[in-house]
């Protein structure tokens, strides 16, 4: 039994570890292991065979739990007083290997082991029903660890990162023991722990053997149970000032010097050989005894899924399985989403089977569709042509009228002054300045003749022709031609920005400007100043080209009905072509994107404004 000399003894030894100072106890006197005193536990390696009125209880070989005599003679004698007079106990001490097969094989009923080999078995039905409880370790929960230590004289090395490649001592490095506790703290640090240490000795259950192997360079770090140091210094106080534990933890749940996270302490588990009966009994009594320091007493453990977490991450024990990949095991983890993949494939192919279906069959609706549409092109663009023909006829037949109203004036004048000449030649009253005069006035006359038929000829032949014109020139040359034509005596004011440049056919604009000036030329007979403003300027609309005359005054009926037959597109022209002006007019002004609009001119006369856009007709240039 340790004594509480004894147990104060290893919490400060625990603490000389942590602040480098030698604390001697003086007080204990070192003795040797206690034998066990009950004779049912057998030589290591022995399992009783099955019977019916036998309880087979096993119990793991290890020097990794303090005060484990005390402990397992306390757990031996609760189980016998659990059971009948006629049931025969056997108690084997065995190693973990050999407990392991022996519960696999159902040779085991109760067994007592530490939490990892515990954990380690459930997948043979194992349920835990007790875990120790003691004063030196106040959480169950919190009870079990491992120390990795090195030479005090190794100075290159003061944690576990430092180990990488080096040589390390263990009692089993295949035992569900503090060795897997130390594999766990290297992959805390990110490294592989099967990858970490250049060599792993074993010495096959002795903890003490693993200190030796340090203390005689064998090997340069070593790997014991918690609080196994503490207890080995006891007896050899100059240890201390050799070894040092690295990544040291100082745990109030523990007073050792540990390297490594803490675990549930060691757990009576029973197996599904166990009768019901006597695993009830077992756990009643085990849980029944008094909480009575320094004995230790029995609680349950609430905390084993930190195990179960270590031997997963380390792929051990019943996580081999995750080192080798299997069809099984390819099912097992990834089945949901190779479902979810397969189902998706399989929609996607008959998606892909459908879509194409659909493509091909919308394919030949467009082929169709598209054949239908270049004929009902054709058809159009021949329409198109036929229309083309139709209207320039029309608008010959237009400007025909147009031509025979326009020529009316200059030929009419050529008549009567050659009548006048020839008069004046008669009575021989005329001089030869006389004479050069009225020649050159019939000259001007027949020119602006000549150069009306020549553009209505040009026209005829070619259509309309649209280019970049100067608004100011096509304005300069349809003033220049009206007033060759003109008999009326009014003034032509001209306000056009030079820069202005219109897409259009120069032909047309003119007719356009002519139609305008004669109509308010026609309105100026009564009007003491006749005059007429053409102006053209830039606009945020576009261009802008408003022609203005101070003729007789307009009333709102005027405007109304000057609009209403603008507007008008069955409008037909007498056989005198009155009217034609207006509607070539508004057919150019149309064509070139435009709008036309009337307005009253104060304080009399008429306003007609027109509006292109930037770069009217450019678009919709037409051709012949």
């Amino acid at each position: 039994m340790m004594t509480a000399s004894r147990f104060l003894c290893v919490v400060s030894i625990g603490a000389a570890f942590l602040f480098s100072s030698v604390a001697l106890c003086t007080d204990f006197v070192p003795s040797e292991p206690n034998e066990t005193a009950d004779n049912h536990i057998k030589p290591a390696g022995i399992v009783a065979k099955d019977s019916i009125h036998t309880l087979r209880v096993g119990i793991m070989q290890s020097d990794g739990l303090l005060n484990r005599d005390e402990i397992v003679r306390d757990f031996v004698s609760i189980v016998k007083n659990s059971v009948t007079a006629d049931t025969k106990i056997t108690v084997n001490e065995l190693a973990p290997e050999a407990l392991a097969q022996a519960i696999e094989q159902g040779q085991i009923d109760v067994f007592f082991a530490n939490s990892v080999f515990y954990r380690s078995m459930t997948r043979y039905g194992v349920k835990d029903i007790a875990t120790v409880h003691s004063e030196w370790t106040p959480n169950p929960n919190s009870a079990d660890g491992a120390a990795i230590f090195v030479l005090r004289s190794q100075n290159e090395i003061n944690s576990i990162r430092d180990l990488e490649g080096k040589s390390v001592s263990v009692s089993n490095a295949s035992s569900p023991d503090s060795w897997y506790f130390a594999l766990g703290a290297v992959q805390d640090i990110g490294a592989d722990p099967d990858q970490f240490f250049g060599r792993v000795d074993q010495t096959y259950g002795k903890s003490i053997s693993v200190i030796e192997k340090v203390l005689s360079r064998k090997t340069t770090a070593g790997v014991i149970p918690a609080c196994f140091l503490e207890l080995y210094v006891l007896d050899r106080p100059q240890i201390f000032e050799e070894v040092k534990v690295l990544d040291y933890l100082k745990s109030s749940e523990l007073p050792c010097t540990i390297s490594t996270p803490l675990y549930p302490n060691w757990t009576v588990a029973v197996t599904p050989s166990c009768s019901m009966t006597a695993a009830r009994v077992i756990t009643k009594n085990l849980l029944s005894v008094p909480e009575e320091p320094p004995r230790s007493w029995w609680t349950v453990s609430t905390k084993f899924d930190e195990v179960d977490r270590l031997l997963r991450d380390l792929k051990v024990e019943q996580y081999a399985y995750l080192r080798q990949w299997s069809v099984q095991r390819v099912l097992r983890e990834y089945g949901l989403f190779l479902g979810l993949f397969i189902a998706l494939f399989i929609a996607l192919a008959f998606y892909g089977f459908f879509a194409n279906r659909l493509i091909r069959r919308r394919s030949r609706q467009l082929a169709v569709s598209l054949a239908r549409q270049a004929q009902v092109q054709r058809k159009f663009e021949a329409a198109r042509k036929n229309l083309s023909a139709l209207t320039r006829m029309g608008l010959l037949t237009q400007v025909s009228n147009v031509l025979a109203h326009e020529l009316r004036q200059p030929l009419s004048a050529i008549k009567c002054y050659a009548h006048g000449l020839n008069r004046q030649i008669e009575n021989k009253a005329a001089s030869d300045e006389k004479i050069v005069q009225i020649l050159s006035v019939m000259e001007q006359k027949a020119d602006f003749a000549e150069e009306m038929i020549r553009k209505i000829r040009s026209f005829a032949r070619r259509g309309t022709h649209r280019e970049k014109v100067s608004l100011k020139n096509v304005v300069e040359t349809a003033v220049e031609n009206f007033m060759l034509g003109s008999h009326n005596t009014q003034r032509i004011v001209q306000k056009v920005d030079g820069t202005i440049v219109l897409f259009a056919d120069p032909f047309e604009l003119e007719l356009v400007l002519v139609n305008l000036l004669r109509n308010a030329s026609e309105k100026l007979a009564d009007s003491p100043d006749p005059t007429i403003w053409i102006t053209a300027v830039r606009i945020p609309a576009g261009i802008e080209l408003v022609v203005e005359d101070n003729g007789k005054i307009v009333s709102d009926e005027d405007i109304a009905r000057i609009t209403e037959h603008i507007r008008n597109t069955d409008f037909i022209p007498d056989d005198r072509g009155r009217g034609v002006g207006l509607l070539i007019v508004r057919e150019v002004i149309e064509s070139l994107g435009g709008t036309i609009a009337f307005e009253k001119h104060s304080p009399r006369g008429l306003t007609v404004r027109i509006v292109f856009s930037e770069a009217p007709g450019e678009q919709r240039e037409v051709t012949a």
